[in-house]
């Protein structure tokens, strides 16, 4: 993941490491912020269940990202979203005393990390409200062109990315059901458009 602020000073602060495995529950909603985390390892989806019973994505964050670092620099003293380990996990927990001391200890520092938090939040959902008109195949290499942006690479004009959880989280993730997935990615491989091998995936760029 890239970052506005290459050498971030949070980095460096020492923490408590913990493991997660994949389907674990990091963080809960409404539970006490006493801390961020910066991901060693793994991915998460950061989302919040309603009481329609419908689960709602709003983003998805890997190694060198925080949870909940914007949360604590607005003020917030609750976790705002549920946070689930989408493979195994592995993170560092810096204490909200040693965030905020941090954050207070130099103006230009302070800038530059709020510049870069800010412009992390929402592209997960950006990029589903920019899919929505699109057709279920291309809404499907959208996201997948999303993720390999993010956590994949590019060689030539072909994306490669290896995504370490089902194609049920895969789907609820683009907002379609698994069954209608499946069926999209069979008749994308049959046309040459993607290749999918287990949890690997490989496309041409939208």
């Amino acid at each position: 993941m890239k970052k506005l602020c290459k050498n971030c000073i949070y980095d460096s602060l020492e923490g408590t490491i913990k493991s997660f495995k994949q389907g674990e529950v990091i963080f809960q909603e409404g539970a006490p912020l006493g801390h961020i985390a910066m991901i060693n390892s793994g991915l998460v989806k950061v989302s919040k269940l309603f009481v329609s019973g419908e689960e709602k994505t709003f983003d998805i964050l890997g190694p060198r990202e925080y949870v909940g670092l914007v949360a604590i620099l607005k003020g917030e003293t609750d976790f705002i979203a549920t946070v689930t380990a989408l493979s195994n996990v592995t993170l560092n927990e810096i204490q909200r005393s040693t965030v905020i001391s941090t954050y207070d200890s130099d103006d230009f520092f302070k800038e530059t990390c709020l510049n870069c938090t800010m412009t992390r939040m929402g592209a997960f959902q950006t990029q589903l409200f920019q899919s929505a008109n699109l057709n279920t195949e291309d809404k499907i290499l959208h996201i997948l062109e999303y993720l390999a942006k993010k956590f994949g690479r590019k060689d030539d004009q072909l994306y490669t990315i290896y995504l370490p959880f089902t194609k049920t989280v895969l789907a609820g993730l683009i907002g379609i059901r698994r069954e209608t997935l499946s069926r999209h990615l069979s008749k994308m491989v049959g046309e040459g458009l993607i290749e999918v091998e287990k949890n690997i995936y490989k496309f041409v760029g939208m």
